[in-house]
C-alpha cells in the first residue's frame, strides 16, 4: 500500500471514529444496541481501494474507539464490533467484483449479523452475568425475541451503513480516482 493510500486510510479511520459519537438505539427496549454511521466510511474505503485499506481504516477506527470512547459495551463490545466489522469488510470485498453491489451489501450484512448473534451467545453471559435466555427474559422478549432483535438490529445497522457509504462514495469517488491514490505514476 502506498504511503498516500495509507495516509488516506488512516484519515478515513479517524473520521469513522468521530462518527461513532453519533449513536442512537433502533429498538427502545434494547437501548444497548446502538446504531452509529461509522461503518459507512469503511464501505467507502472498500469501494475506493479494496480490502486492505478498508481493513486498516476499520482497525484505526476501533483502536481509537477503544482508547478514547469505549462506549457502553466496553472491551467485550468492542471485540464483538471489530469482529463483525472484519467479517463485513472481508465478505463485501470478496463479493465486490463478483455480484451486484446490493447483493454484496445484503450478504455481508447477513454474515456480520450472524457472527454477532454467535458472539452474543458466547459473550453476553460474561458481559451481563446472566445467560442468554435470562437476558432475553430481562428484556421482556424471551430467547427467540432476543435472537430476532440481535439479527434485526445488525442487519439494519450494516445495511444502513452500506447505503450511506454507497451514497457518500457516489458523491466523492472522483477524489479517490486520483492516479496518485490509485497507485498510478507521479
Amino acid at each position: 500500500m502506498s504511503s498516500k493510500r495509507l495516509a488516506v486510510s488512516g484519515i478515513i479511520g479517524a473520521l469513522a471514529f468521530l462518527l461513532t459519537f453519533i449513536e442512537f438505539p433502533i429498538f427502545p427496549f434494547a437501548a444497548f444496541l446502538r446504531f452509529d454511521p461509522s461503518i459507512s466510511l469503511i464501505v467507502v474505503m472498500v469501494q475506493a481501494f479494496g480490502w486492505i485499506p478498508a481493513l486498516f481504516s476499520l482497525l484505526i477506527k476501533d483502536l481509537l474507539f477503544t482508547l478514547i470512547h469505549q462506549g457502553a459495551g466496553g472491551p467485550i463490545g468492542m471485540l464483538m464490533n471489530t469482529t463483525a466489522g472484519l467479517v463485513f469488510v472481508s465478505i463485501l470485498s470478496l463479493l465486490k467484483t463478483r455480484t451486484a453491489k446490493y447483493i454484496g451489501y445484503s450478504l455481508s450484512s447477513l454474515a456480520a449479523s450472524l457472527v454477532m448473534l454467535i458472539m452474543n451467545f458466547l459473550f453476553l453471559p460474561l458481559y451481563t452475568g446472566m445467560s442468554f435466555a435470562d437476558a432475553g427474559s430481562a428484556l421482556g422478549v424471551g430467547t427467540s425475541g432476543l435472537i430476532l432483535t440481535i439479527i434485526g438490529f445488525n442487519i439494519i445497522k450494516f445495511l444502513a451503513n452500506s447505503f450511506i457509504g454507497d451514497i457518500a462514495y457516489s458523491r466523492i469517488k472522483k477524489i479517490f480516482n486520483n492516479k496518485d491514490l490509485k497507485g498510478g505514476s507521479k
